[in-house]
């Protein structure tokens, strides 16, 4: 210890478990502690510095405007060099996962300058939940001279919640399964020992979700197998020899590369450092070539002949999004689901394009119009966009209005203040974790924790920091808060309130607002509506903007009524409600399934 501490002036610390590690060894009076850690940062008696504090929302912007160039040029060079696009979309998505570590590395060079700075990285012997929380930030730093890296291991209490979502009970799930998604489910079961032997034809799915299950169900109907997608390891994908193809791409890409670096490292680039993606770009782009030749030769073959669609959730690896590039050729239908609300709402979703499933499939079947309409914003779309209707799952929780009256905690708050962490997307976070925290510290000591009623928190349940959690230590405080801690998805427990209230333009609102209860929606700094979202937002639900002086007062004095009377004011604003979801979000009674079967089964008619 006495070695690798010498001369150092800063230590960076990611967790408690590292803190008092160190006070075991070493003075920590001696050294400048830093952190991205809001629950280090804002714990005053821990003296740690936070790596955020000069950060704001424009830094977020200009992250996700250098992202959106970037990936622009990356994809128009892979079309000069060999003019497949998907190949394009799939390299450029990979900037995505590198803006993270240099943003990160930026703000520490920037904090450190040139002093010596070791780094106590927390080892769980787990290499998936590492990567979560570690991400490539000690490897990436190590490459700087000033900058040394002490691992301890590590096995905390909630190594379970790590970089993953949570998977809900099964007898809660099949609550809210409606019978075409149970039905799904068995016949995939009931399927498995007969795909060899089945002599009609078949259908891939992949990364399901309500949509997809459904028109999956009424292919299976049809007469068509439903089939999970292959594994890759089936493939043998390592024993494909791809070396000379994926060292020409890099190099023809390889400039853009430096220079998206230097962009977002700014001051923090250095030779050094140009390299160190090097290796994983490279693998990136052989994981789809390699990828691409297997289902080329499975083509060839005739292994494949069966197959007439491949339904998938979310095209995401290079073995799905290299088979939806043959596809075509192949007389194979490609398709994929919205899964949630996203695209629709969000002011700043664009910078992440190249993710949109669009762009990879031959038919996107999406919820509603404006799903559509937002879909065609990718500068890479290429899909054709079909209005199907909502889910089942969205449905259901529209039948169950007023329906808790009597409940024991009538106020929800479904929290969206997820930290980035090592791994998130940096450009969407919107805000750093710091100030995220502090928003939820500020809201539950001066507005939850203030109410004359019984408050649910839910917190997210995924983590990208180990231990305690400040804002959830600070929840507990409160005698009026029950924290949920449950591993259960939002959407089994918003019908279980009266009133609900949430933030920021994700995936959450969606859920909440097509639960029928009273919606209270706050317009945080980040993550913000788009015009048109904002306007109907402002209509429809209970709105209030941060950016507005008397926000917490105006919101306060609404939380404080009885929960009946804000029911009531409620009804006031149903119709406009009501015209959010049939207007905006694409609510139907019928759905438009036979379009979706008819396109999907066009071909063998």
């Amino acid at each position: 210890m006495d070695e690798i501490i010498k001369n150092v002036k800063y230590i960076y610390v990611d967790s408690l478990h590292a803190v008092n590690h160190l006070k075991k060894k070493i003075d920590l009076n001696n050294y400048t502690l830093i952190s991205f850690n809001p629950s280090l940062v804002l714990k005053k008696e821990l003296n740690i510095n936070s790596l955020e504090h000069n950060s704001n929302p424009k830094d977020f912007i200009n992250l996700g405007r250098v992202n959106y160039n970037y990936s622009g040029y990356i994809y128009n060079k892979v079309i000069e060099f060999n003019n497949d696009s998907i190949m394009g979309i799939w390299i450029a998505r990979y900037l995505i996962s590198m803006q993270n570590i240099m943003y990160r590395a930026n703000k520490i060079k920037t904090y450190i300058q040139d002093k010596k700075c070791l780094f106590v990285m927390l080892d769980f012997e787990d290499s998936v939940k590492n990567l979560a929380i570690n991400g490539n930030l000690p490897s990436y730093m190590s490459q700087y001279k000033n900058c040394k890296i002490l691992e301890i291991k590590h096995t905390p209490d909630d190594l379970r919640k790590i970089g993953r979502d949570p998977q809900t009970k099964f007898l809660i799930r099949l609550n809210f399964e409606s019978a075409v998604s149970i039905l799904f489910r068995l016949i995939c079961i009931v399927s498995r020992p007969f795909y060899n032997l089945w002599p009609g034809k078949k259908i891939y799915y992949s990364q399901e979700n309500t949509l997809l299950k459904r028109i999956a169900f009424k292919c299976f109907l049809k007469g068509y197998l439903i089939q999970k997608f292959p594994n890759k390891n089936n493939f043998q994908e390592e024993k494909i020899n791809t070396k000379e193809e994926t060292l020409k791409i890099f190099n023809y890409i390889k400039d853009i590369i430096i220079l998206y670096q230097k962009e977002v490292l700014g001051y923090s680039y250095t030779q050094e450092t140009k390299s160190f993606f090097y290796d994983k770009i490279k693998h990136h782009i052989n994981q789809y070539i390699a990828a691409n030749k297997i289902w080329t030769k499975e083509f060839s073959s005739g292994s494949q002949k069966k197959i007439t669609a491949c339904l998938l959730g979310f095209p995401s690896t290079a073995m799905e999004i290299a088979f939806a590039s043959l596809a075509k050729n192949n007389n194979i239908i490609t398709a994929s689901f919205q899964h949630a609300i996203s695209k629709e709402i969000s002011e700043d979703i664009l910078s992440t394009d190249t993710l949109y499933e669009s762009n990879i499939v031959d038919y996107y079947f999406v919820y509603g119009k404006r799903t559509a309409v937002y879909s065609k914003y990718s500068r890479f779309h290429k899909a054709e966009d079909i209005q199907l209707g909502l889910p089942e799952d969205l449905k259901k929780g529209m039948l169950y209005k007023n329906n808790n009256k009597f409940c024991e905690i009538p106020v929800l708050y479904a929290s969206t203040s997820i930290s980035c962490g090592n791994r998130g997307i940096t450009s969407r976070a919107g805000s750093s974790d710091v100030e995220k925290a502090e928003f939820e510290l500020d809201f539950i000591e001066n507005i939850l924790g203030r109410l004359p009623h019984k408050v649910q928190y839910k917190p997210y349940f995924s983590k990208r920091y180990t231990g305690d959690v400040i804002e959830i230590d600070k929840a507990k405080s409160k005698k009026n808060i029950f924290v949920n801690l449950d591993e259960i998805d939002l959407r089994y427990i918003v019908n279980k309130s009266r009133l609900i209230i949430t933030s920021r333009s994700t995936s959450t609102v969606g859920w909440c607002i097509f639960s029928s209860k009273p919606v209270i929606y706050i317009e945080n700094t980040d993550n913000r509506l788009n015009k048109e979202a904002s306007e109907i937002f402002k209509k429809s639900l209970f709105f209030f903007d941060v950016l507005d002086p008397k926000w917490k007062i105006k919101l306060y004095n609404l939380l404080k009524k009885d929960i009946s009377t804000i029911e009531n004011e409620w009804i006031e604003k149903q119709k406009l409600t009501d015209n959010l979801i049939y207007k905006f979000l694409g609510y139907k009674k019928e759905n438009n399934d036979h379009i979706a079967i008819n396109k999907i089964i066009k071909k063998l008619s």
